[in-house]
């Protein structure tokens, strides 16, 4: 989903419209440019005397995580965490860590922002082509699709992540590392539906 951003620069141009004979020169002229130069030399001296600040390192900005609507299709977290993996690749200010992965299934929000690793089974694995409608979101490169079941026997994981699956497949075991956006209704392979923890990763 691009977003094209036009900017434009005006250039004013101010013309000198005085009145009178504008070929013969004004009393004072002379001596009023002598003045403006040797101010402007003055200006030029004193500013090269100032030293220039450091350059300002990136800050990562402050995300307004949603944290009442748990579904990830709806909650827009996706979009934020997108955002914060873009930043990461700059700053590199997020610790990883490994919690339990029913902790973080049952109260997702208390984890928004963290960067997490989660360690499981691969139930189902899809890779996207470069700007489908979901890849788009991640800036229109491949965009592959993991759905685990964790170590812990219990929890299921739907992992979105930044460019291809390659050699990954059904029943491999993987560790998986994303922020959490949420969760989403996964079909299990003994039939019906459960909750699934929703991360969005990089794995290239």
């Amino acid at each position: 989903m691009g977003i094209g951003v036009g900017i434009f620069i005006a250039l004013g141009i101010i013309g000198n419209l005085a009145g009178g004979d504008k070929d013969k020169p004004q009393s004072g002229q002379t001596t009023k440019q002598t003045t403006n130069a040797d101010s402007t030399a003055a200006q030029q001296t004193t500013n090269a005397d100032v030293p220039k600040p450091a350059k300002a390192e990136p800050v990562s900005k402050p995300v307004n995580w949603n944290t009442t609507d748990l579904n990830f299709v709806s909650n827009g977290n996706m979009e934020l965490a997108i955002d914060v993996l873009n930043q990461q690749r700059q700053t590199r200010t997020l610790q990883l860590t490994s919690p339990d992965p029913a902790t973080v299934m049952k109260a997702p929000w208390r984890f928004y922002g963290q960067m997490i690793e989660i360690k499981g089974t691969v139930n189902s694995v899809q890779d996207y082509p470069p700007n489908s409608e979901l890849t788009k979101k991640f800036g229109g490169g491949e965009v592959n699709e993991l759905g685990l079941l964790c170590s812990d026997n219990e929890t299921y994981v739907d992992a979105l992540l930044l460019g291809t699956s390659g050699d990954i497949k059904v029943g491999d075991q993987v560790t998986v590392k994303g922020l959490p956006v949420g969760q989403v209704p996964m079909k299990i392979t003994t039939g019906g539906e459960i909750a699934g923890l929703v991360l969005i990763g990089d794995n290239r």
